[in-house]
């Protein structure tokens, strides 16, 4: 059995680790691959609405939109 507090650090470390996929279209940006840089923030956006993340999803969705140029 797990205790809460074990529990609580592996949602820790998720969360973490959710974030940062937020920032795998960003090495994409900078060397100018539009389509794989559009599909990681995509894939990002789904996962923090899906989780109902909104911080996480809004600065996806911002990210997004600097590359659609929606913003």
């Amino acid at each position: 059995m797990r205790t809460p507090f074990a529990l609580n650090l592996r949602g820790a470390a998720l969360i973490r680790n959710l974030r940062l996929y937020s920032q795998w279209g960003l090495p994409a940006r900078e060397q100018r691959d539009r389509k794989t840089e559009g599909e990681k923030l995509a894939a990002a956006l789904d996962i923090f609405t899906e989780l109902n993340m909104p911080r996480e999803r809004d600065a996806a969705r911002a990210e997004l939109g600097k590359t659609t140029g929606l913003d």
